[in-house]
């Protein structure tokens, strides 16, 4: 086991590198230059962290519209065996609010059921 690092709470991977890059200098120095090479290709391929993903959210808010209502009340009607979630995704919706105009709570005349 190495010893002397112990005391290190934060931030491994950079140091781990500089140590690393350390070495194969003083590998070089004395006229090695295979394992100086390996070092610095592990270094440079392995020892660096990817930046979290970050989530993509739907960045479009839909419209409420008597058409989109008619709509999906046409798709309701023509495909009653088709589930909710499903209809709603064909207009980018959720099921819930395909529920609500098959309810009554959304009409042509209040698209937006308040």
């Amino acid at each position: 086991m190495i010893t002397g690092y112990e005391h290190i709470e934060k931030h491994r991977i950079p140091m781990a590198r500089s140590e690393l890059r350390s070495i194969a200098s003083e590998l070089r120095d004395r006229g090695l230059t295979r394992t100086p090479d390996r070092i610095e290709r592990i270094v440079d391929g392995l020892m660096h962290r990817r930046p979290p993903a970050k989530p993509i959210a739907r960045a479009t808010v839909i419209a409420w519209t008597p058409f989109l209502v008619r709509s999906i009340k046409f798709a309701l009607a023509t495909n009653p065996n088709k589930h909710n979630r499903e209809i709603g995704s064909w207009f980018g919706v959720d099921g819930g609010r395909v529920s609500e105009i098959a309810q009554g709570i959304r009409t042509e005349e209040n698209p937006t059921g308040t």
